[in-house]
Formats: structure tokens, C-alpha cells, sequence
């Protein structure tokens, strides 16, 4: 009897103790969300606040980094050119840290002051995002590239950039349409990204109309430093197929190549890349593995339009002579430029959260009118970005275009 009693006590004290640790997790993350709102509204203090939630450590920095160079890039242009209704922006960046739960906080403390928030630029961050907007009404311009996550979105969600799937499905027919050997593949994906788990469901649906098998499907998830590319590309080559398709980002799929190289396959042609690998560090790391290979990318790196190319040679001025090869950087550009175009065709500063003012907003991104961005024209449809995709064929280390 005593022990029962004991045992009922000990039991309410964890009780008691768990509930209290909850609430102190609660209430820090109440105070996380509010202390960023009131860092918007004193930074704002006079300027036109342009909010960025961008992962610039963690896993995603290899992508966080460059969209932040990029937004103040764009930022500092308009500011050149007299900001947005004669004031002044000032862009306030928060790091994220690649931590989904840090993102959801600090989104709901910038949509509490703020019509619309740019960022996160991974897809991961971004998808915590998505079933939040229909209750906060806030527009949110992040990767929402892919047709699932934009239909969680209730028309808040706008894609920075264009859709991923369809141009990895472009790019595979484009690939096998020059190849029409190719017969069996395998996939190299990552399951710890929806977007390219979508993808390869996709890709399962469209080789057989190309008249190719899927053979395998290689997940590459987990930590990086425990990734055995060796291993992985000894399964594919086991696999006996024409062809390899990768979905994977710069330094895993430059791994991956390498050790496909090392082990036979000598025609570049049988590789098709996606987009995400496009990067100044794959051609460092890769060289002339690549040659041959197929790749596509959502701007023209080569594209020789005056602005662009000034901010090429910005970017090479302060990252030691590197090309500016991931498409964030023209897409995050592009975001900045919509905002400042939005504000000033409604008149806003940017500190107006009423429900007209988020409306009002919804409705000018959702479907946009056309706009001039620095690579070309590009707008919104229901939320998806539309703007061109680019092929390229390595020679060597060097993408050239496919016309």
C-alpha cells in the first residue's frame, strides 16, 4: 500500500515536471517568435523592412550563403535606383541554421508584422511552412517548386524559383530523346528531400512512356560524412544499366561520378544531372569527370544581358574569381525585385500586416502580371514560377549550351 503510494507519487512528480518543461519550451519559442517581430519593427525604423528567412549554416548553407548574397545584391541595386516609394530598404536576413522548428517560429514573429516573407530556400524548411499559411495569411515566396507542397500552400505560397519537376522530367526526355539507347537506368535520390522523393515518383511514371525502365532506385539520405559514394556506385554498376540519373546536390553527385568514372564508364553521355548540382564547386571537384555529361539548370549562367553580367562580375570580385552557378542567386534576386515592384504598384512600406493588405499581396503574386527579371522575363501562375529551363553538355569542365 505505502509502495503504491510512493509509486503514485513518483509518477505525478514526472508528471508535473515533463508539463513543466513543456511549457518553458513553449514559452521560449513564443519569445523567439516575438522577439523577432519587434527586431523587424526596430530595424525598419525608417527604411522599407524586406524580411529573408535563409539557412546560412547548417546542411543547406551551401545554397543559404549564395541567396544572401544575392538578396543584398538585389536590395542595394534598388536602393541605387531611390528604393521603393522614396524610401530606403533594408533587408533583414535571419539564419535559420537548416533547422525546421527555428524557421516556423521566426516565420510566424515576421507574418505578424509583415505582408510577405521571402525564404527559406530548401525544401525541407519551406514544407513546415506550408500548412501554416492558411491560418496566418501571409504571402511566403520559398521552394515551393513542386506541385504537392504548393497545393498545402491555400494560395499563400509562392515558389521562388520554377518548378523542379518539371524540368528534371524535361531534361530526362531531352536526354534520352539524344539517346535513344539507353534503355535501363537507376535513380540516385535522397528520401530526406519530398521534393526529390516527388520527383522520382514521377520519373517512375515517365521513363516506361520513353520506352525505359527504372531499375533501381538509389537513396544516398543520412548523414554526410557517412555516405558511401563507393559503395553506391558499385550497386548502379551492378545494376548492368545504360544509364545513370541523378537528383542529387553538387558534392554528392561530384562523388558519385568520380567513382563511376574510376570503375568504367567512360561515356559521359549515359549520366544526366539535375539542376541542384549545379554549381562552381561541382566543376572545381568534378573537372573533367564531367565531360559529356548532361545537366540543366533554371537561369543561363552564360546569359550576357547587361545587368547580369555586372553582377557576375560582382560576385567574382568578392568570391575569389567564381562563376555564379546556382540559380538561387538570379531566383532570390528576382524575389527581391517582385517585393519592391509589389510595394510600390500597392503603395506599402512593407510594416502593413492588416487582412487587405495580406490579401491585396496574395492576389498580386499569386498570378502576376509578367515582370523583368534579370535573366528575361518571368510571373506567377497560381503560385508557380514560369521562366525558362536551360540544357547544357559538358566539354571537359565546361557546360555549353544545348540549343
Amino acid at each position: 500500500m505505502v509502495y503504491s503510494r510512493k509509486k503514485r507519487l513518483t509518477q505525478s512528480m514526472i508528471i508535473v515536471c515533463l508539463l513543466f518543461l513543456l511549457g518553458i519550451a513553449a514559452l521560449h519559442s513564443s519569445r523567439l517568435s516575438t522577439n523577432f517581430a519587434n527586431e523587424i519593427l526596430e530595424d525598419a525604423n525608417g527604411y522599407v523592412p524586406i524580411v529573408f528567412l535563409c539557412p546560412q549554416s547548417g546542411y543547406y548553407s551551401y545554397v543559404g550563403n549564395d541567396a544572401a548574397w544575392a538578396a543584398q545584391y538585389a536590395v542595394d541595386k534598388l536602393n541605387e535606383q531611390g528604393g521603393i516609394n522614396g524610401n530606403q530598404i533594408r533587408l533583414i536576413i535571419k539564419d535559420t541554421e537548416s533547422d525546421p522548428t527555428l524557421v516556423l517560429r521566426y516565420f510566424q514573429g515576421a507574418s505578424s508584422v509583415t505582408p510577405v516573407v521571402l525564404g527559406p530556400v530548401d525544401a525541407p524548411e519551406s514544407a513546415i511552412i506550408a500548412d501554416y499559411l492558411g491560418t496566418v495569411k501571409t504571402t511566403s515566396i520559398a521552394s515551393y517548386s513542386y506541385s504537392e507542397i504548393r497545393s498545402l500552400t491555400s494560395s499563400y505560397g509562392i515558389s521562388f524559383m520554377s518548378d523542379s519537376e518539371n524540368g528534371e522530367l524535361a531534361s530526362v526526355t531531352n536526354w534520352i530523346e539524344d539517346h535513344p539507347d539507353i534503355k535501363r537506368v537507376v535513380i540516385f535520390s535522397n528520401k530526406g528531400d519530398d521534393s526529390k522523393s516527388e520527383t522520382v515518383t514521377k520519373l517512375q511514371k515517365l521513363l516506361p512512356e520513353l520506352d525505359v525502365s527504372a531499375v533501381d532506385v538509389i537513396d544516398i539520405s543520412g548523414e554526410r560524412t557517412n555516405r558511401l559514394y563507393q559503395k553506391t556506385a558499385i550497386r548502379a554498376l551492378n545494376a548492368g544499366v545504360d544509364g545513370y540519373i541523378s537528383l542529387l546536390s553538387d558534392y554528392d553527385y561530384s562523388n558519385i561520378l568520380k567513382e563511376l568514372r574510376l570503375r568504367g564508364v567512360t561515356d559521359g553521355g549515359t549520366i544526366c544531372a539535375s539542376f541542384s548540382s549545379f554549381s562552381a564547386a561541382l566543376l572545381e571537384d568534378a573537372g573533367t569527370s564531367l565531360d559529356g555529361t548532361y545537366i540543366w539548370s533554371k537561369y543561363d549562367y552564360s546569359y550576357s544581358g547587361e545587368n547580369w553580367q555586372k553582377l557576375v562580375a560582382t560576385y567574382q570580385q568578392e568570391h575569389n574569381g567564381e562563376l555564379p552557378l546556382r540559380n538561387v542567386i538570379s531566383d532570390v534576386y528576382d524575389s527581391v525585385l517582385a517585393i519592391a515592384t509589389c510595394y510600390r504598384d500597392l503603395q506599402i512600406d512593407g510594416t502593413l500586416a492588416d487582412a487587405s493588405t495580406r490579401k491585396a499581396v496574395k492576389e498580386w503574386f499569386y498570378n502576376s502580371d509578367v515582370i523583368h527579371g534579370i535573366q528575361g522575363d518571368f510571373y506567377w501562375s497560381q503560385g508557380e514560377k514560369i521562366a525558362d529551363y536551360h540544357y547544357f553538355i559538358f566539354d571537359g569542365a565546361t557546360p555549353t549550351t544545348i540549343p
